[in-house]
């Protein structure tokens, strides 16, 4: 009977993941990028990466202890070892390492990269690659 009800819990845990797959969630637990319950790419409130953490968009908070990224648009908090936003961020990123393509906000790392930057980058290598005060720049850089 314990066995069974294993068996279960554990068919009825991946059913819900199942459906839940591509819809928007609001907490997303993953070990690794790609590997999370729920399987959604959305993630409206709170994504927790307990190595990384990867997905298309997240409005509220992406903490990864290794890496954090978005492939599509971060709107709020971003916080892992690395960070990343591979189109849109919005909000605060802050790890060692801060990649943004658009990045309107604060970075706050030991190195900081952004394409564009409507903002303020803090940290000991500061590069905003076309439209910055200048491109590079140690301890503070920015454009408003």
């Amino acid at each position: 009977m314990k066995k069974f009800l294993a068996v279960v819990a554990v068919v009825a845990g991946f059913s819900v993941a199942v459906a839940f797959a591509g819809d928007v969630t609001p907490i997303k637990l993953s070990l690794v990028g790609g590997v999370g319950v729920p399987m959604s790419e959305i993630v409206r409130g709170v994504d927790l990466g307990l190595i990384s953490t990867r997905v298309q968009e997240v409005q509220g908070i992406q903490l990864g202890w290794w890496y954090a990224g978005t492939t599509e648009k971060m709107v709020g908090l971003q916080n892992g070892f690395v960070s990343s936003s591979y189109n849109k961020m919005v909000g605060i990123q802050w790890g060692f390492v801060c990649l943004a393509k658009d990045m309107n906000g604060v970075q706050v790392g030991v190195v900081n990269v952004a394409d564009t930057m409507k903002g303020l980058q803090i940290g000991l290598l500061n590069v905003i690659k076309h439209g910055g005060f200048l491109p590079v720049m140690v301890v503070v850089n920015g454009k408003f």
